[in-house]
């Protein structure tokens, strides 16, 4: 009996044995099958992404050429087909995106304010430079753009204020001579510059197009100015410009102004500093108050009134063109740009009235959510 029950034993031990390489050898081939599974299941997912990225680049380079070939790559089909077809159909809405601008039918709402940047230093100090951008003064008033901003890093075309409103002058005249369809309008200019505490001061004054065109005169003379003091006159202009004008004002005025600021690296900064250190004031110079009484606290809106109020606002800007051999604003001021259109040139020298127009019509095309 005794060696039965030895032998019973010894065999369940072996079944238990048994029993147990099984169980490990199932959990081994369970681990493999299920690590084959994965490797395989990354293995499709990986090829699947793959696929799926390169036939998207394949369809968007396909649609890009297809846009492009049909000449509506101004579109832009690589925003989405919804954002193309509200795109088309404002191009329909303000006109036919083919014909130059303004040659028929209703034009477009210019933009209220445009910069021109020069940012390569040598051709902003070239004498050809100054005719270029009077040129363009003189297609912006036409467009019905009444605040232009001239910048170049170093101040040469600041510096040559005199010199670019006779040149403004002669370009206006000879547009009147050579085309019959071009006629500018007749533009009271006004030429500022900042001063070394934020403030524009106007430099230039003068009138041209239509029957106030006038040939700069041999021995300088200027036209008349009111007896107010200058510092009136500029805070008055600065205010202009803080705010559009009226339709009714438009009707009433018989010049069209236009307002042109001379800038350089640094301007604007000290009447932004002068600015920021008022902030939370109970109130500040000409009864202007930048501030709450009771909470001291001051919006930026209450400092822009103020720095319009003491002629240091420099007006946001709406579209800005810059030129110069690389895409760079050359250290303009950057709380003027945050809701700009910009648009890159090579060089101002070839720089055309039909370009203008598509940099016009462009911007005519844009969807203006700033932000929504």
């Amino acid at each position: 009996e005794g060696l039965a029950a030895s032998r019973v034993g010894h065999g369940t031990r072996r079944r238990f044995r048994s029993t147990r390489a099984m169980e490990r050898a199932a959990r081994a081939r369970l681990a493999s099958a299920v690590s084959s599974a994965s490797w395989f299941v990354a293995r499709a997912l990986w090829v699947v992404l793959h696929v799926f990225l390169w036939t998207r680049s394949a369809g968007r380079a396909a649609v890009d050429r297809a846009f492009r070939v049909s000449g509506l790559a101004f579109l832009e089909p690589r925003r989405g087909l919804a954002f193309c077809a509200r795109k088309l159909r404002r191009a329909l809405e303000v006109g036919s995106f083919k014909t130059p601008w303004a040659d028929h039918g209703e034009r477009p709402p210019p933009p209220r304010t445009l910069a021109v940047i020069v940012n390569d230093p040598d051709e902003a100090s070239s004498s050809r430079c100054l005719a270029d951008i009077a040129r363009v003064l003189v297609w912006a008033a036409d467009a019905g753009i009444r605040h232009v901003s001239l910048y170049d890093q170093d101040g040469c075309i600041r510096a040559r204020a005199s010199r670019l409103a006779e040149l403004v002058v002669r370009a206006t005249v000879r547009a009147e001579s050579e085309s019959a369809h071009f006629a500018p309008p007749a533009s009271a200019y006004a030429f500022r510059r900042a001063n070394g505490d934020g403030a524009m001061k106007t430099v230039e004054r003068f009138e041209c197009g239509g029957k106030a065109t006038r040939r700069p005169s041999r021995r300088g003379e200027r036209n008349p100015t009111s007896n107010e003091s200058e510092t009136a006159r500029n805070r008055k202009e600065s205010a202009r410009v803080a705010s559009p004008p009226s339709a009714s004002a438009d009707k009433a005025e018989t010049h069209a102004s236009t307002t042109v600021d001379l800038l350089r690296a640094g301007d604007g900064a000290a009447a932004l500093l002068d600015a920021a250190r008022r902030w939370g004031e109970p109130a500040g110079p000409l009864g202007i108050v930048a501030g709450d009484p009771e909470t001291g606290e001051t919006s930026v809106a209450q400092l822009e009134a103020w720095m319009a109020a003491n002629g240091s606002l420099l007006p946001v800007v709406e579209v800005t063109v810059v030129f110069g051999k690389h895409f760079h604003l050359a250290g303009y001021p950057p709380w003027q740009l945050h809701k700009t259109e910009m648009y890159r040139l090579r060089s101002l020298s070839t720089f055309s009235r039909s370009k203008f127009g598509d940099v016009l019509r462009e911007y005519a095309g844009v969807s203006k959510r700033h932000g929504k």
